[in-house]
């Protein structure tokens, strides 16, 4: 679903979008120049072109000057501190695990009503029954709304304690006319197999990124913006999974998802800075410095990669509430880590990527200083 959702922006982003502005030029109204973001004063006339507005090549002014590059190690203290934070809580607060990584047992049951997850997880828990993850939902074949209690552990649930549950919850919320559809047991071995699958797939995502940017970036180092690019997906990646540690969350489906996306997106945002820093290599090349040239590009994207998050975020913040109005939990492991996952390739796409990159350059350059034969005065 995601593959196709990409191929069809990139159909109607790319293609749909050209041929749209393209026609709508056609007609006299939709001809203004102030309709495209260009002034009167970057219009140039010809003398074979008399009466005729023509544009060859438009300046993109940045509306901010922030130094990004002056401040990285502010940033990069900021990140640091994060990643601290982010391995103390993990050992201090612990990490839910879902059960299709860990292996253990789904109870999946229907009802009707309404009913509260919290309530059932304190009802299970009671019996005696390790930490219960309880989440509602629809079920996809009989439009039945169902709540889902999984055990995370490594062996499965005995008979009896299952039959105990299930009792349980069936006296307990009579008036919902709770019944028991389906009880699935996952083994350890099946679990950690479907997580070593999931980190092999973030592995090729990583490596065929890698290459992408190497070679689309040739001319701004290639292989180095590509590994720089990786790094702040990474840093990502830890930020995000902060947001499970901190709220609770398992880590279940849903992290890979989250995972996989924010790959896409935040890489979407340090490309569109690589492309403005290649375009105005070309068009300056030496006559401003690497920092000018790496401040000028950030400032440029500025306003798009702000525009650009805040939709989606909105649009993530939106799902989550809907979600939570209507009760269907299972969704919100998803939009909430994604939205902030968002912000953070927002921060790290600007603040990092390019900084980053200079920072790259400098040594580099004073490895490449350093190791020239000092001349003789004889």
């Amino acid at each position: 679903t995601l593959l196709a959702g990409v191929i069809m922006n990139f159909i109607m982003a790319c293609w749909a979008t050209r041929m749209m502005t393209i026609g709508l030029s056609k007609f006299k109204c939709f001809r203004k120049t102030s309709l495209y973001g260009v002034k009167k004063s970057e219009l140039e006339h010809t003398d074979a072109e008399k009466g005729k507005d023509t544009v060859h090549t438009i300046a993109v002014k940045a509306k901010t000057n922030i130094d990004f590059v002056g401040k990285r190690k502010i940033f990069v203290i900021i990140s640091t501190a994060a990643f601290a934070m982010t391995l103390a809580l993990s050992f201090i607060m612990g990490v839910n695990v879902d059960i299709r990584f860990k292996g253990g047992t789904i109870l999946t049951y229907s009802y009707e009503g309404e009913i509260d997850t919290n309530a059932v997880k304190s009802t299970v828990e009671e019996l005696g029954t390790p930490r219960a993850t309880v989440t509602t939902g629809t079920s996809f074949t009989g439009g039945l709304n169902t709540v889902v209690v999984s055990f995370a552990q490594d062996e499965k649930m005995d008979n009896e304690m299952l039959e105990k549950v299930s009792k349980t919850l069936v006296e307990s919320y009579a008036d919902n006319n709770i019944e028991n559809i389906d009880t699935t047991n996952v083994s350890a071995a099946a679990g950690s197999q479907f997580l070593v699958s999931c980190v092999i797939a973030v592995a090729i995502a990583f490596v065929l990124l890698v290459i992408y940017i190497a070679f689309r970036f040739k001319k701004i180092g290639g292989w180095s913006a590509g590994i720089i690019a990786i790094f702040c997906l990474l840093h990502d990646v830890i930020l995000t999974y902060a947001v499970y540690v901190i709220s609770g969350m398992s880590l279940d489906s849903n992290f890979m998802a989250v995972i996989l996306t924010l790959l896409g997106y935040s890489i979407n945002n340090t490309i569109i800075i690589y492309d403005r820093l290649r375009e105005n290599r070309a068009k300056h090349g030496g006559n401003i410095s690497d920092r000018e040239l790496v401040n000028l590009s950030i400032n440029q994207t500025l306003s798009r990669s702000i525009i650009t998050t805040a939709t989606t975020v909105t649009a993530m913040i939106s799902i989550a509430i809907v979600c939570s109005l209507q009760g269907v939990t299972s969704i919100l492991s998803f939009a909430i880590p994604l939205a902030f996952g968002m912000l953070v390739g927002f921060y790290s796409s600007l603040c990092l990527a390019g900084p980053l990159w200079i920072w790259h350059r400098e040594r580099k350059s004073r490895k490449s200083g350093s190791s020239k034969p000092a001349k003789s005065n004889g």
